[in-house]
């Protein structure tokens, strides 16, 4: 290929993207209208991004609502993780309600006694989710993780590269949507009392693509960053598993390892994909989806002096290798229901 025929090809590529981001705003507009959020009106996106509320609202959706539905969305949590006022050990979620965040419960295995014993209810949560996909599906349920466990609005986290890109970090923003920093993430669970969603593995999760004959991988045994940060705050982290995303899409890679070392080295994927039908960048295949949570794990609130040296790298490993644990045990536990009774989880 010559230079020119390179660069008529480039300029086509970018003239195609932008027409897909205007073809997208277009339709957040459309779908989104009587949304305050999604409105171009700079006043009424400032309020959207800063205003609790408003990020509620633009959490649910029609882009979030339908993909529940599309991925036929379940959900399943321990009886530690219930709400200290309800009753139901383990609970589906079912159909949503059209116009607010009401979650309706409509199955539910066995009850248990109340459980009073729940610090998470008394501070804010940290949900760490793996694996993260051609894109985290999970987090389209939103309800769940700024209402069910406790009533603070759950702010998720992406690279900050994505926050630069025009149109989408409109879109990301007004859901509420910050930057996977340690500091912005600190501000959230302190300043604002905010829970915080992150995808823990990050860009490397991307490229666990899974068939059915080949085993789950979770990228997060050098990602005690999370621990740190979530030692500083005091707060719980909750590991959470999202059954079925490595088999939304398939990701297109070279045999060397080229595009995957390159996308975690920049933070942004680079790979093309294909989903449902085999569409290049189409939409994803329509396969059930489960989110599994664990066990909370509750971190006691040290400074970053008492989390230096020896005895702090300690106490990180120690709460490392829980949340390690709660993922390995949450796949064991759940992949024979979900019928992945063969299949094994990874975690480099």
């Amino acid at each position: 290929m010559n230079s020119s025929s390179f660069a008529a090809w480039g300029l086509l590529f970018v003239i195609g993207y932008i027409s897909v981001l205007l073809m997208l705003w277009i339709s957040i507009k459309h779908f989104g209208k009587n949304k305050p959020g999604w409105c171009p009106n700079r006043t009424s996106y400032t309020k959207a991004v800063v205003d609790p509320e408003m990020i509620r609202k633009n959490q649910f959706g029609f882009a979030e609502r339908h993909a529940m539905k599309y991925f036929s969305m379940r959900t399943v949590y321990p009886a530690s993780l219930h709400p200290p006022q309800k009753k139901m050990e383990v609970s589906y979620m079912g159909p949503m309600a059209y116009n607010k965040p009401i979650l309706y419960i409509i199955a539910s295995l066995h009850t248990t006694t109340r459980n009073n014993d729940a610090p998470w209810q008394e501070t804010p949560i940290i949900f760490c989710m793996i694996p993260h996909g051609v894109l985290p599906m999970g987090l389209m349920a939103y309800p769940l993780f700024s209402c069910l466990f406790n009533s603070r609005l759950c702010r998720w986290t992406t690279a900050p590269i994505v926050l630069k890109i025009p149109i989408i970090s409109n879109i990301v923003k007004a859901g509420g949507i910050i930057a996977a920093q340690q500091k912005t993430i600190l501000d959230a669970l302190t300043k604002k009392e905010h829970n915080v969603g992150v995808i823990l593995d990050g860009v490397a999760g991307m490229f666990n693509d899974s068939d059915d004959d080949k085993d789950e991988r979770g990228f997060v045994m050098n990602r005690k960053g999370i621990v740190k940060i979530a030692l500083k705050a005091g707060v719980t982290i909750v590991p959470v598993y999202q059954f079925g995303v490595t088999s939304l899409w398939t990701i297109l890679v070279d045999p060397f390892g080229i595009m995957e070392a390159l996308s975690v080295w920049l933070n942004v994927s680079i790979v093309p994909f294909y989903g449902r039908w085999g569409w290049p960048l189409g939409p994803p295949r329509r396969k059930p989806m489960l989110l599994a949570f664990g066990d909370p794990i509750f971190h006691p609130k040290m400074s970053s002096d008492e989390l230096k040296g020896e005895a702090g790298e300690r106490v990180v490993n120690d709460h490392h290798k829980k949340l390690v644990d709660g993922f390995q045990r949450l796949f064991d536990t759940h992949k024979r229901s979900y019928g992945w009774g063969e299949k094994k989880l990874q975690l480099v």
